[in-house]
């Protein structure tokens, strides 16, 4: 029992936890089966503490002292839950988990190492979808409802049409290195028939709902 409520509780704190704490949640089994109710039903307690926790519930750092103005590095444990939440939205993976086990991560080079990795990742699509969505206020489309006398044009599919042109646009961006020039100057975009429709450019040509990265410059989109 303590082995497996140990392993779930260090996968689910995103660190290693002291024997006090394993201690605590052992309590909880102890009791459950001292009163009859069996192995499985210990265990269900156990690990129902562990996720009600606010260690799992929040991305919590801890500071031998609170109080201290003094700035202090983060372990590997925390720089690895930075890295994965904010390159992943999600936890750490094996990977990360035995480098911080191994106090590798607060190396610069493996740090490099690993950021690279992360963003090759497909996981690393929640990056464009909530640092991106935040940062360039796409969220905004969702409550976006323009006046329809004075914009006809604007629909349901022009929405979702302007969203995916922005998160195709960042999402190369990130995945193909390119220069912030490029993203701040607007010379390219991706684009499909919707958008060209909407944005007068007569000369496109694809296959409906085909998005296409071309030339903008003629249109002033920085």
């Amino acid at each position: 029992a303590r082995q497996i409520v140990g392993a779930f509780a260090n996968k689910a704190w995103r660190r290693p936890l002291t024997t006090a704490e394993v201690d605590k949640l052992m309590g909880l089994f102890a009791l459950v089966v001292e009163q009859g109710d069996g192995f499985d039903e210990g265990i269900r307690l156990a690990l129902k503490a562990v996720l009600v926790s606010h260690h799992f519930v929040y991305r919590v750092e801890l500071d031998a002292d609170p109080e201290s103005p003094e700035e202090h590095p983060l372990t590997d444990w925390e720089l690895a839950s930075r890295l994965s939440y904010f390159l992943w939205s999600s936890m750490p993976d094996d990977e990360l988990m035995a480098l911080a086990e191994a106090g590798q991560l607060n190396n610069l080079e493996e740090l490099e190492k690993q950021v690279r990795r992360m963003l090759a990742s497909p996981k690393a699509a929640a990056l464009v979808d909530n640092f991106a969505g935040q940062w360039l206020y796409t969220r905004a489309l969702e409550d976006a409802s323009p006046d329809i006398w004075y914009f006809e044009a604007w629909s349901e599919e022009l929405r979702e049409s302007m969203r995916a042109e922005a998160w195709l646009t960042f999402h190369a961006f990130m995945r193909e290195d390119r220069s912030l020039l490029d993203l701040v100057g607007g010379e390219t975009s991706f684009i499909n028939d919707v958008l060209a429709d909407h944005y007068g450019m007569d000369d496109f040509y694809a296959l409906s709902g085909t998005f296409v990265e071309v030339d903008m410059t003629s249109v002033h989109r920085g």
